[in-house]
């Protein structure tokens, strides 16, 4: 998670891998991977991209285009309110309803967890890569998953 950057947005990306066998290998056309996004903030939506037919032929004998598969959770559910951000917690721990709180044992598992980071970048010597505020992070970041043949999402 970084901080301070150009705007504040959570998403999860997963993008599908190549199928073995495709029909299209032949015919020339590129074939972008499917992808699904969950966004979670600051809008809540899903959008699945996906490779279609379009109608019609072109020299290749056939036409591929991205359409995208959009579910706009604001819009779908316009009729009811939405909920301020803490307004569920604060509702939750007025009725005593502990679910959406974390126990002190997770809370110790969790900091079990961060201290072994912090003890691996002790053992390294290698530390948290500074950024100026409102960028998208250090230039390490673009080149560590780059080494790795993939790249962030624009």
């Amino acid at each position: 998670t970084g901080k301070r950057m150009p705007r504040r947005c959570t998403e999860i990306y997963l993008q599908f891998r190549a199928v073995p066998h495709s029909i299209f290998a032949t015919s020339g056309v590129r074939v972008e991977p499917n992808a699904m996004v969950i966004l979670l903030q600051p809008e809540e939506r899903i959008q699945l991209t996906l490779m279609h037919k379009t109608p019609g032929l072109d020299r290749n004998g056939l036409r591929l285009s991205q359409v995208a598969l959009d579910l706009d959770v604001d819009e779908q559910f316009a009729a009811h309110r939405r909920r301020l951000s803490y307004e569920r917690l604060y509702l939750d721990a007025i009725e005593g309803n502990g679910t959406l709180f974390v126990r002190r044992d997770e809370t110790e598992a969790a900091w079990q967890w961060v201290d072994a980071i912090f003890d691996g970048w002790k053992a390294s010597g290698s530390t948290p890569k500074p950024y100026p505020a409102g960028t998208w992070g250090p230039s390490s970041a673009v080149a560590m998953i780059e080494r790795h043949g993939h790249s962030w999402r624009e």
